[in-house]
């Protein structure tokens, strides 16, 4: 997925390379919020709901349940020490690679840099350390890191609440009409702006 182009020759990729175990609520909640009998449609759900975490991550800049994501980009801006990476909480820093000047790939040291947990979390440069030298080709600097909640306690209710609407906005049922979408509607957007962290990610959108 492309995020965005953050200068003039800087392109942004966001990528989820291992995706979560669970989901911010259950099956049988999301049936009983949309008072479904039967399991006929638990398939059709089960891919709805995880629509809407996926979609509802991205309108938030935020992370349910642990996953693996990477941040491509082809070169570094020396005008600033952080990199933002999105999906917070983030957890931990695995890699970050680069192809140097002479085109070999490299996996920069890890003490060059530190992570910085907050909403948002962003990699922070180490005390007099620039980038590194590198070749500027789209997609050649990979960020991979781990982030989302790991307990399903951690889950804020608000989050499970725009879950349940963007399924019942999402599920074709006749008695989801007009005044009633609009309402559905007017509560999720009201819960993502609630939900919503980083200005930072504005340069990837």
């Amino acid at each position: 997925m492309q995020m965005a182009a953050f200068a003039e020759f800087n392109m942004y990729e966001l990528s989820i390379t291992s995706e979560p175990a669970s989901e911010p609520i259950t099956l049988t909640e999301l049936k009983a919020h949309l008072r479904v009998d039967g399991v006929l449609d638990d398939t059709e759900l089960g891919d709805k709901l995880t629509e809407a975490r996926k979609s509802i991550e991205q309108l938030t800049n935020r992370a349910f349940f642990t996953q693996t994501r990477t941040l491509s980009f082809n070169r570094f801006d020396h005008t600033t020490s952080r990199i933002y990476l999105p999906g917070a909480p983030v957890a931990s820093i695995t890699s970050l690679t680069y192809y140097d000047l002479n085109g070999t790939q490299q996996t920069w040291d890890s003490g060059n840099y530190s992570l910085v947990v907050g909403q948002p979390s962003w990699l922070q440069l180490d005390y007099n350390v620039d980038w590194p030298d590198h070749r500027s080709v789209r997609d050649r600097i990979v960020i991979t890191y781990v982030c989302g909640e790991s307990d399903v306690a951690d889950i804020d209710a608000r989050v499970k609440s725009a879950c349940k609407l963007h399924v019942e906005l999402n599920y074709d049922r006749e008695e989801l009409r007009d005044k009633a979408a609009d309402r559905i509607q007017n509560g999720f957007d009201s819960l993502i702006t609630q939900l919503r962290i980083g200005d930072e990610f504005q340069c990837y959108a």
